[in-house]
């Protein structure tokens, strides 16, 4: 039975890479929501539409993250071994910091110490492996982060570029509108939510070939 290992350093790091993945959702969501379409939906239907749709797939983008993040991605079943009537050349791969004989495609994560079942790779942004329980719930991640990015640029552009006008005729630092902070965080969100947006579709490509070929990360890299 696999032995309970300490906590690397890396794995207590990775809880700032969560609250930095969180404070960016929220971010884009305040922009998104509170500055830019709510103040809109009472006046608009179809902007209330819209925030409905919205809100759904900001749900499920959250729901999805906490549960790759939460779900134990595997480990080595309790008792994994050999029978004696196994073939003498039968590949044996043993791991020596957990002292398991482990599967095929079992690996041992240096940041969570430990061995997971079919793992695909550590991620720092969920701090947990990918692997055989979660990997389902990372892709449904990945789709929809694609989905709201993707849905706050389209929606969002015609605003950014007023925005982007307005800060240029009234010289940024010298204005004393109230509304200078909201239009500041219009900018920023945009730009974060576009860059995110730009990394996730070939992030996206990658993991759904990967998947559709029912390979992982590390063996696509070992190859």
């Amino acid at each position: 039975m696999p032995r309970r290992l300490p906590v690397r350093p890396a794995k207590v790091l990775g809880n700032f890479f969560v609250l930095m993945a969180m404070s960016m959702m929220a971010f884009i969501y305040y922009m998104f929501v509170i500055i830019l379409f709510g103040p809109r939906a009472e006046k608009d239907s179809s902007v209330f539409g819209l925030l409905i749709v919205y809100n759904f797939i900001f749900i499920m983008t959250v729901w999805s993250f906490f549960q790759t993040m939460t779900t134990d991605p595997g480990q080595v079943p309790v008792f994994w071994g050999f029978h004696l009537g196994d073939n003498e050349n039968k590949r044996k791969r043993y791991c020596l910091m957990c002292n398991v004989f482990k599967p095929e495609r079992c690996h041992h994560c240096s940041a969570c110490n430990r061995c997971v079942l079919n793992m695909d790779h550590h991620c720092p942004w969920i701090n947990n492996c990918v692997g055989f329980w979660n990997r389902k719930y990372f892709l449904l991640l990945l789709i929809y982060v694609f989905i709201i990015t993707y849905t706050t640029a389209i929606f969002g552009i015609s605003d950014f570029v007023e925005t982007i006008q307005w800060l240029y005729k009234n010289r940024i630092f010298s204005s004393n509108d109230p509304k200078l902070g909201e239009k500041v965080i219009i900018v920023f969100a945009f730009t974060f939510n576009c860059m995110i947006g730009f990394l996730m579709t070939g992030f996206l490509k990658f993991h759904v070939r990967l998947a559709s070929e029912n390979k992982t990360t590390i063996e696509s890299l070992d190859k």
